[in-house]
């Protein structure tokens, strides 16, 4: 996973700057138990002067880093197989990064400055650093071990969101090859017509591609053992081997090629089922508490479970959006698009998958409020589900859609409008919300204060004429509907159908 990928840059960057500042720690305490003399000498003027430019640049090497992880979280909000606990705790790191940096570095430059500027305080000056950077060595220390915490809790799922979706795919190759069984039972597949031969095709590609993910997954959780010696992924790396899954899963695509369905049919349903045994037995419940571990606190007093709910209605809403620009395009090249029905129905299970993520939140919250919007948004979700499914992508769809991320809007509001509102409004910051800007379409609701957590996200624009790309004038109508340019649309939607096909 990319984000993954990323993340482990981020902390390889966290702990090499962490060393750094333990290195210019024990620097700055030899000079503080000079003696005297050697203390008030150029060449300790010139030392200090060095680490002062040391820390400066420690500084802002942090506050980049800071930067790169939120926009990583940011990214990971879109990721719906990142946990909402996961990105409260990347929340409470970037904080402390912040903290670090602001409160920490800069300061501690400060006294090294003075201290080089004025021998009669360099020592009371240099012990001043000092305290500053014991504190920062500590506070990197803790936030590098919670990084590497949450980035093995993740890799972990990782492992079982794999397992699983490789499950799923195997199900889907059970159940592709029994629809098409009446029409190539006893045929020699070179002879298929050719309309069952590309449903053959993509059958054959499905499981190919389930073969080769599924050897990943078995590397890897050689690999994931070797580094966190947990014994679980050792256990089903070994049985995964033993039982011969990979070749036997070579074997099964053979089988596909030479049309003998009975048997593919037989082995899919066999190994869509081991499959999720192995992804069941690496699953586990989720640490309670809050990020690290500690009081269930967040930033600022927000506890983590309020955390998680802003973020789930925040990565909702994403979504949602998403959802509502794929429905158009679809609408807009239905008339051209052989797998109008099929893709209509895919967008269909998108929107349940929107609304199962967002019905747990119905018990979990306890503002009144804010459970009346949730409970009614998993109505709207369901009627735009059912209409998608039919298939239906034109003008009353896209206006359910768009009456669910005005309810998500104002749940986000609700949410972030508590006691916590603060606290709210730097989580969102942290997420990527903006400022909300006039109009329908992304939530417009006024926030407390006249701001709101319902800002809309990129790319999304109001009922004004707005100028597309290409400098010509493009007319939106409440949100609705949305005419894109025509040499736009075939790359657009390209662009949606890989991006699903890659998850």
């Amino acid at each position: 996973d990319l984000v993954l990928k990323q993340m482990e840059a981020v902390h390889a960057q966290l702990e090499d700057i962490t060393r750094l500042e333990e290195e210019l720690l024990d620097d700055n305490k030899a000079i503080s138990e000079m003696p005297p003399e050697e203390m008030a000498s150029p060449e300790t003027r010139q030392k200090l002067r060095e680490n002062e430019a040391t820390e400066r640049r420690q500084s802002d090497r942090l506050d980049r880093l800071t930067e790169e992880t939120r926009k990583l979280m940011k990214e990971a909000l879109r990721n719906s197989d990142i946990p909402e606990s996961t990105l409260a705790e990347w929340s409470e790191l970037q904080k402390t990064m912040e903290d670090v940096s602001e409160q920490n570095m800069d300061k501690a430059a400060k006294d090294l400055q003075k201290a080089g500027d004025k021998p009669s305080e360099r020592k009371e000056q240099t012990e001043k650093a000092i305290a500053k950077e014991e504190d920062a060595v500590k506070k990197l220390q803790k936030a590098g071990s919670d990084m590497n915490d949450s980035l093995e809790d993740m890799m972990a799922e990782s492992f079982v969101n794999r397992l699983r979706l490789a499950s799923q795919r195997e199900q889907e190759v059970e159940t592709g090859l029994r629809d098409i069984l009446p029409k190539t039972i006893g045929l020699d597949p070179a002879r298929l017509p050719a309309d069952v031969k590309e449903e053959f095709g993509l059958i054959t590609s499905r499981q190919q591609e389930t073969h080769r993910q599924v050897g990943y997954i078995q590397d890897d959780l050689a690999g994931f053992f070797s580094r966190t010696r947990t014994e679980k992924y050792n256990t089903v790396y070994k049985e995964m081997r033993n039982v011969g899954v990979v070749d036997a899963l070579e074997r099964l695509t053979k089988s596909i090629q030479s049309n003998l369905a009975i048997q593919s049919i037989s082995d899919a349903t066999k190994w869509s089922k081991q499959l999720a045994v192995w992804a069941e037995a690496l699953s586990k419940k989720k640490k309670q508490g809050g990020a690290g571990g500690g009081e269930g606190e967040g930033p600022e007093g927000l506890d983590a479970e309020d955390m998680e709910t802003l973020i789930s209605l925040m990565r909702a809403r994403k979504q949602e959006e998403s959802l509502r620009q794929q429905t158009r395009l679809l609408n807009e090249g239905r008339e051209t698009n052989r797998r109008y029905r099929y893709d209509a129905r895919k967008l269909s299970r998108k929107q349940s998958a929107i609304a199962e993520k967002t019905r747990p939140l119905e018990r979990r919250v306890k503002n009144p409020k804010l459970r009346q919007l949730i409970e009614k948004l998993g109505g709207e979700m369901m009627n735009a589900s059912m209409l998608l499914q039919r298939p239906q992508t034109d003008a009353e769809t896209v206006a359910i859609e768009t009456e669910i991320i005005e309810l998500l809007s104002n749940s986000i509001d609700s949410a972030s409008g508590s006691q916590s509102s603060a606290a709210a409004k730097q989580l969102m910051a942290q997420m990527g919300e903006g400022e909300p800007q006039p109009g329908p379409g992304g939530g417009s609701k006024p926030g407390p204060g006249g701001g709101s957590g319902g800002g809309r996200s990129e790319g999304e624009g109001g009922p004004e004429t707005a100028i597309d790309q290409s400098g010509r004038n493009v007319e939106g109508t409440s949100g609705l509907t949305h005419e894109t340019p025509q040499e736009f649309k075939d790359v657009l939607e390209a662009y949606f159908r890989a991006l699903e096909d890659s998850r």
